[in-house]
C-alpha cells in the first residue's frame, strides 16, 4: 500500500461463513534536509558552522557524519559533511556540504632592526601575491624606517584569510669624534693624539687600532671610532711643523709671491699640501733642492686607483712649481699624492671634507 486510507478484508470459510474487517493506513513522508553555512569558506583557526534545517517537531533527531547529533556542528577541516535527519514516523532523509578551509598567508617581517641615526632599514613582508598593510599606511611589500618602533604588518591572501606580524626597529647615536693632542710639533720630536675613550674599536688612518697613537710626521691624520652598537663617526687633525723650529734654514719656506705655509723637506725635495683638510681644491707645492729632475705629481684613492695627473714635466732646482687638485667632483674622504722624480718618491695624504 503507498497511499493513505482504510483498506477492508473479507474472509470466508468452507462452510460459507465469513467474517469483515479492517485496516487505516498512514503514509509518513521523510523530512526535509538542507544544510546551511555560516561564514561560507574559512580560514585556518576559523570554525565554520554547518547547521540542519530547522523545524517544530522537538521529536527530530539529527545525525551527522563526525557523530555528532546536534542540529548545529563546527568544522575546522576541509572535507564533505553528510547530515542524516529522522522525524517522529521514523522516516530519514541524508543530505551534504562540501567545506573548504583556507590556509591563512605566513607572515614575516626582514630587515634590519638595528639601524644607527641617519641611516635606514629596509623592511619587507613575504614576498608572493598577497596584499600588505603596514601600521605607517603603506601597501606595499617594503617599508623604509628611519625612527624607533615597533612597526606591524597584516598580510592578506586571494582567500581573504590574514596574518599579523611585527617587528621593533631600534635606533642609535653615533659616537662622538674628537681628537686630542698637539698639533704642532719640532723636528724629531713625537706628539700623541687620542680618540675619545670608551668606543668599541679604533681605525685610524695609519694603520694603528688603538685609542692613542704617537706621530712624528707632519699630516692629516683621520680616525674612525665605533660603538658597542656597531654606529660609527670619523674625524681627523692636521699635524704641522712648528713654525720657526722647523727646517735648517730660510730656505724651506717659499719665497715671497708664493704661498706662506712652511714646505717641508723630503731629501732632495721641498714640499706640502694646503689646505689639509680642504673642501673643493688644494694645491702641492714642491721645488728641486739640489738639481733639475723629471717629476710626477699623482693622486691616488686609499685602494690604489689613480685618480689625476697634476704633474708631469721636467723641474729645475730652486724653482716652486704648484699643482691644483679639484676635487669637486670626487666623494668626501682621504686621498693619497705623490710626488715622483729620477731619485725620490714622497708620499702625503689630502682629507676631503664637504659638507
Amino acid at each position: 500500500m503507498k497511499k493513505a486510507g482504510t483498506y477492508y478484508v473479507t474472509v470466508t470459510n468452507n462452510a460459507g461463513c465469513f467474517s469483515t474487517c479492517s485496516k487505516c493506513v498512514n503514509v509518513s513522508y521523510p523530512p526535509s534536509c538542507t544544510i546551511s553555512t555560516c561564514g561560507g569558506n574559512s580560514c585556518n583557526g576559523n570554525g565554520t558552522t554547518l547547521c540542519g534545517q530547522s523545524n517544530c517537531d522537538w521529536s527530530t533527531t539529527f545525525l551527522w557524519s563526525t557523530g555528532a547529533t546536534t542540529r548545529c556542528i563546527t568544522v575546522t577541516q576541509s572535507g564533505t559533511y553528510t547530515l542524516t535527519v529522522t522525524n517522529s514516523a521514523g522516516c530519514s532523509s541524508s543530505c551534504c556540504k562540501t567545506i573548504t578551509i583556507a590556509s591563512a598567508p605566513p607572515c614575516t617581517i626582514t630587515g634590519k632592526t638595528k639601524i644607527c641615526r641617519g641611516d635606514c632599514s629596509s623592511l619587507c613582508g613575504p614576498d608572493g601575491d598577497y596584499s600588505y598593510s603596514w601600521s605607517t599606511g603603506d601597501n606595499t611589500e617594503c617599508i623604509n624606517v628611519k625612527c624607533s618602533g615597533t612597526y606591524y604588518l597584516t598580510v592578506t591572501n586571494d582567500a581573504g584569510c590574514s596574518s599579523t606580524c611585527s617587528v621593533c626597529v631600534t635606533v642609535y647615536d653615533a659616537p662622538s669624534c674628537c681628537i686630542s693632542g698637539n698639533t704642532h710639533i719640532k723636528h724629531g720630536q713625537c706628539t700623541t693624539l687620542c680618540a675619545p675613550s670608551g668606543c668599541d674599536s679604533y681605525c685610524w688612518s695609519n694603520g694603528s687600532h688603538c685609542q692613542c697613537i704617537n706621530v712624528t710626521c707632519p699630516g692629516t691624520y683621520c680616525v674612525t671610532v665605533t660603538n658597542h652598537s656597531g654606529c660609527s663617526s670619523t674625524c681627523s687633525v692636521c699635524v704641522v711643523w712648528q713654525s720657526g723650529c722647523g727646517g735648517d734654514d730660510d730656505g724651506d719656506r717659499i719665497a715671497a709671491g708664493n704661498s706662506n705655509d712652511l714646505m717641508n723637506s723630503y731629501g732632495n725635495i721641498d714640499a706640502s699640501a694646503y689646505p689639509n683638510p680642504f673642501t673643493s681644491v688644494a694645491t702641492i707645492e714642491f721645488s728641486r733642492t739640489d738639481q733639475s729632475s723629471h717629476v710626477r705629481v699623482e693622486v691616488y684613492t686609499l685602494s690604489g686607483a689613480k685618480v689625476a695627473t697634476l704633474f708631469d714635466a721636467d723641474a729645475e732646482v730652486g724653482v716652486v712649481y704648484k699643482a691644483q687638485f679639484d676635487a669637486a667632483n670626487l666623494t668626501q674622504g682621504m686621498y693619497m699624492y705623490k710626488i715622483i722624480s729620477d731619485d725620490n718618491i714622497i708620499n702625503g695624504k689630502l682629507m676631503l671634507m664637504k659638507n
